[in-house]
């Protein structure tokens, strides 16, 4: 449930890099994991990898991404790792944006109300210590935290969210218009503003963003029923995959993936679905591209539910 607010600033300067991350959560159990495919203006930029978890031991809620983008994207990848306990209360997060430009790195940790961030960008660090108001979480976990509240027609979510890539919290608003069909799925359709960027999502009602549009900056993203869909004309950095998520992503827990007819739709082509503006072609690129990522899913587990609120 990425929210892609930073999608808009994809095509200028964002190049996501990451630091070499402590992946602790061989014991989490998947959620969502999907790979989906970036447009702008009807053209292929980029691919985006989600991955979501909890750990029943630990007690922590897991969000994991990366992005990457082609020279149309502005060259850019993007990492976030982030964590956050049973109720979503912010606990931490390292995220890393590189653009041929510069290199930024966010390191944040939070106790009670109080968020400590460790900033680097280039050869220079700053520590900043801010107050944020109570109830805030990190932005990446929306879709869940709206999903502990229910979906329903109509229903409208004010909130205080952290921004990853800046270490600020602002308010935000969600609201669910209606139900229609996305990728021939049933959907909500929920109409977002945060930061000031409005955006639309399309929801399933366990959570997945099966895509969403941001009309002003003409950028659409759509979750891809097999990774080499969303991959296919990029050169998957394996390494760097392995150490932000343990293993490189299947992308196969998410109902997309899991549809009978995900299997027909990895042989078409790219073309996206009618409905969704993000039509997307085969990007240029300075060496020679793979055909997209093809693994083996592993053994089909059912994703857990979001455990149970406290009564307390």
């Amino acid at each position: 449930m990425v929210q892609f607010r930073s999608l808009n600033t994809l095509i200028g300067s964002f190049f996501l890099g990451f630091s070499l991350l402590s992946v602790s959560s061989a014991r989490a159990e998947i959620m969502f994991e999907g790979y989906y495919k970036v447009a702008s203006s009807n053209t292929k930029i980029g691919y985006f990898i989600q991955r979501y978890e909890f750990d029943p031991k630990a007690k922590k809620f897991i969000s994991t991404y990366y992005i990457e983008t082609n020279t149309l994207g502005g060259n850019s990848s993007e990492s976030l790792r982030a964590f956050a306990d049973d109720k979503f209360q912010p606990i931490s997060y390292q995220y890393t944006v590189k653009t041929p430009e510069l290199t930024k790195m966010i390191d944040a940790t939070f106790k009670g109300t109080v968020m400590t961030a460790v900033i680097t960008q280039g050869n220079s660090s700053q520590t900043v210590s801010k107050k944020v108001p109570k109830g805030t979480f990190l932005s990446t976990f929306l879709g869940y935290l709206m999903l502990q509240k229910g979906y329903s027609n109509g229903k409208k979510f004010n909130y205080s969210a952290v921004a990853e890539e800046d270490a600020e919290s602002y308010n935000g608003e969600a609201y669910i218009k209606d139900q229609q069909k996305f990728l021939e799925k049933p959907v909500f359709k929920i109409l977002n503003n945060f930061k000031g960027v409005a955006f639309v999502s399309f929801v399933t009602e366990k959570g997945e963003v099966l895509g969403t549009q941001s009309p002003v900056q003409q950028i659409a993203t759509e979750l891809a029923p097999s990774p080499n869909l969303a991959t296919e004309g990029f050169t998957l950095p394996v390494k760097t995959l392995n150490i932000l998520f343990g293993r490189v992503p299947v992308g196969k827990v998410n109902t997309l993936a899991q549809s009978p007819t995900a299997s027909a739709e990895a042989g078409k082509s790219s073309a996206t679905p009618s409905g969704t503006p993000g039509a997307v072609a085969n990007p240029p690129t300075a060496a020679e591209p793979t055909k997209g990522l093809e693994v083996k899913p592993p053994e089909n587990v059912p994703p857990p539910s979001l455990p149970e609120k406290s009564s307390k």
